[in-house]
């Protein structure tokens, strides 16, 4: 916290590999072209201090942009955002 003033949280998309699925609609929802392989990911919202506060999750291949606005939209951690975060 004294390294970074006014920081309550860090919200941050990782992801995990998976084995490719026998499911073809699966795999192909979760493949990516980046990365040249099948993956989950899940963004997660951590204290300053490296603590995992929550974990939203899991997503298919999307961007972290599309995945921290659809959490945003559906959870309440809209709420415990100010305009200037």
């Amino acid at each position: 916290e004294k390294e970074l003033p006014g920081v309550v949280g860090l919200l941050d998309c990782t992801y995990i590999y998976i084995q490719k699925s026998s499911v073809m609609n699966f795999q192909k929802q979760t493949f990516s072209e980046k990365k040249g392989r099948n993956l989950l990911k899940f963004l997660l919202l951590s204290y300053p201090s490296g603590k995992i506060a929550a974990v939203y999750g899991p997503f298919e291949d999307q961007s972290d942009t599309t995945i921290m606005k659809g959490v945003l939209e559906t959870s309440n951690l809209k709420e415990c955002l100010t305009p200037e975060d």
